[in-house]
């Protein structure tokens, strides 16, 4: 298992998006734990986000741009330094899934 660390204390300052998970709200909340921020931004273009440290990785999933928080399959963005991050939050997603479809 991966070490990931959810917390509010993580400067997210540079980093950017690198991809695209597809998944629900249900499931990144079963795996990453509850939201770091669950209020709109103040520019209200993300409305949920998750700022995490996933094996010493720094890695953001949030919406964009939808309005709300979306409940349903959505492709939720990743963001981070380097593609390393996209790659970290779909391991973690497919390792939860693994465990589960059992």
């Amino acid at each position: 298992m991966r070490k990931i660390e959810n917390d509010t204390a993580l400067d997210i300052t540079g980093t950017s998006l690198k991809g695209y998970v597809r998944t629900t709200l249900a499931e990144l909340t079963e795996v990453f734990g509850a939201p770091t921020y669950d209020e709109p931004s103040s520019d209200n273009k993300v409305n949920t986000e998750w700022t995490l440290l996933i094996d010493d990785v720094l890695v953001t999933v949030y919406n964009w741009k939808t309005g709300e928080t979306p409940t349903g399959l959505y492709d939720w963005h990743v963001g981070g330094h380097d593609s390393s991050a996209e790659e970290l939050v779909q391991d973690c997603i497919e390792q939860h899934r693994t465990v589960f479809a059992d």
